[in-house]
């Protein structure tokens, strides 16, 4: 899971619309997503979590090698415009929602929320371009993506952060997220650890 908030509260982005993913965005989500997340091409739960076990949590001498070959062959690529295509195209998985954020008809960020899993909805990607963060854009995916995973029963709402991320937690805290675990070594080949953060969602329990 990979999040990118907006850095700041400078401009704004009054002209911007977010809209569901359209068969004619996958070519640009996927070059958007290659250039806000360059690194990182697997996590240790990837595949069922046996990339974890090969390389002993990330950390073995060979996973940053490993780690290039699937950058290289671009596996999580063809796995994303595989997802994104089965949604577009057949709405399957339903409870899997993606979203673009445009402005004078560019696609300058997009998001995807998956609302299963008792009543939880989880927050799989949020990306905006660089030259666009600090206008609000984030904000708005962020804010249909909360009322998506509310619309299908969802109580709450998670995703995942870099610990090293500083931007992007403060983001997310000072749009109600709260800090509610951590994933040691989680990204990779970094074996950066990912923070876990949840915002309750308006009708939603409270959860300990």
């Amino acid at each position: 899971m990979r999040t990118e908030g907006d850095r700041g509260a400078i401009g704004s982005a009054t002209n911007v619309q977010v809209r569901g993913l359209r068969s004619g965005d996958l070519w640009t989500v996927l070059a958007l997503g290659r250039r806000v997340f360059p690194t990182d091409p697997w996590t240790t739960d990837s595949a069922g979590g046996w990339l974890a076990r090969l390389t002993d949590g990330g950390r073995a001498p060979f996973s940053a090698w490993l780690a290039g070959i699937f950058r290289l062959a671009r596996v999580n690529e063809a796995a994303n415009l595989a997802r994104l295509t089965c949604a577009v195209a057949f709405g399957r998985p339903s409870s899997f929602s993606c979203f673009v954020a445009e402005a004078d008809k560019t696609v300058i960020g997009y998001a995807a929320v998956n609302s299963t899993g008792a009543g939880i909805g989880a927050i799989s990607v949020i990306a905006v371009r660089p030259e666009h963060e600090g206008q609000g854009v984030g904000k708005a995916l962020l804010t249909q993506l909360a009322a998506t995973a509310a619309a299908h029963g969802c109580q709450s709402v998670t995703l995942y952060v870099r610990a090293d991320n500083a931007h992007a937690r403060t983001f997310y805290e000072r749009n109600d997220f709260i800090e509610a675990g951590r994933l040691a070594g989680y990204y990779q080949p970094s074996a950066t650890d990912a923070i876990v953060m949840r915002r309750d969602l308006p009708g939603g329990s409270s959860h300990p």
